[in-house]
């Protein structure tokens, strides 16, 4: 194997290596937490700070970006900056905050004891609405 070669095919194994990196250095990603057991009820949850994002559109985007998840019985209550939604086993609260000058998104999934609802499906949701300032 000639070195062009050998570069080329060193690019292509180290791409999915890198981009595997990106995505964990995600805030959201970094953040995110898993306690508990599938037996006694688990809570997922994550975070993350924006600045230059005022109040009132950081809230919209978080409850647009959860509504578009298909949670059932969404009630967002932006004069407390609350989002809570539930469905069978699963509840979601968010929390949008203005501290110091920057908005805080926090955000977590309460699964009941038993309820099959994988990590990495919690991390995107919970990502999906924690990111939404950010887009």
């Amino acid at each position: 194997m000639n070195l062009v070669s050998s570069t080329l095919v060193f690019l292509i194994l180290l791409f999915p290596v890198l981009a595997c990196a990106e995505e964990a250095t995600r805030p959201c990603e970094a953040n995110f937490t898993a306690k508990g057991s599938a037996i006694r009820g688990k809570i997922l949850s994550t975070w993350q700070e924006f600045e230059g994002v005022d109040y009132d559109t950081a809230f919209r985007k978080v409850a647009q970006a959860t509504a578009q998840q298909g949670w059932g019985n969404l009630t967002p209550t932006k004069d407390i900056g609350t989002i809570t939604a539930g469905s069978q086993g699963a509840g979601l609260n968010v929390a949008v905050n203005e501290v110091d000058g920057k908005i805080r998104v926090e955000a977590n999934i309460t699964l009941g004891p038993l309820v099959g609802y994988p990590e990495s499906k919690g991390k995107k949701a919970l990502c999906a609405s924690v990111e939404a300032p950010g887009t």
